[in-house]
């Protein structure tokens, strides 16, 4: 995973974090608290969502949600002993292991968006309903018609001071195609 969410970054989420929020599970702060003071590690750790997905990630969970409080992903299987986590992620510190951190307002706080990646292993663009994609497509079609209709325009006026026939009449007839396509878009 490329990325260049930097440790100190990473450090100044988890200390905002365990300032302003209470996890449910006291193991929870403890496993925050060593990778927070093991670089090494830090350097491993991603934060993402939709951790089940990953071959090795951590869920945990604020006391101000109604969410499962801890979950501990390896290779498809989900375990819910902390401790057991705690040890496993010491013991294997050279492997990747992905965050998943839920607490209220999380999608507010830029403390929180500064070292949220996108998980490799569910990518938040695989989930968009192919009409909503589509939706997207024509929206970014009839913008981009609507920027070449103005600069065409501007190109109009200038042949228009020019005096250049030829250009204006060559440029009229893309605007009226362009136009076309903006008519045909609206509907």
């Amino acid at each position: 995973m490329n990325t260049s969410i930097t440790n100190e970054k990473k450090k100044h989420f988890l200390k905002w974090f365990t300032k302003r929020h209470t996890l449910n599970r006291r193991e929870s702060l403890w496993i925050l608290d060593y990778l927070y003071n093991h670089d090494i590690m830090l350097e491993k750790t991603y934060f993402v969502e939709s951790v089940d997905q990953s071959p090795r990630g951590i869920y945990m969970s604020a006391k101000d949600n109604h969410h499962p409080t801890f979950r501990f992903y390896k290779n498809g299987h989900t375990f819910k002993d902390a401790m057991q986590a705690f040890h496993e992620i010491r013991l294997n510190w050279s492997s990747k292991l992905y965050l998943e951190i839920d607490f209220e307002n999380a999608w507010q706080t830029p403390e929180y968006l500064a070292v949220l990646e996108d998980n490799p292993y569910a990518r938040w663009n695989d989930n968009i309903p192919k009409e909503t994609m589509e939706q997207m497509d024509e929206a970014l079609t009839y913008e981009t018609l609507l920027i070449a209709r103005h600069e065409l325009l501007n190109k109009i006026d200038e042949s228009l001071i020019e005096g250049q026939k030829d250009s204006f009449a060559d440029l009229t007839k893309v605007l009226k195609d362009i136009e076309r396509k903006i008519d045909q878009s609206i509907v």
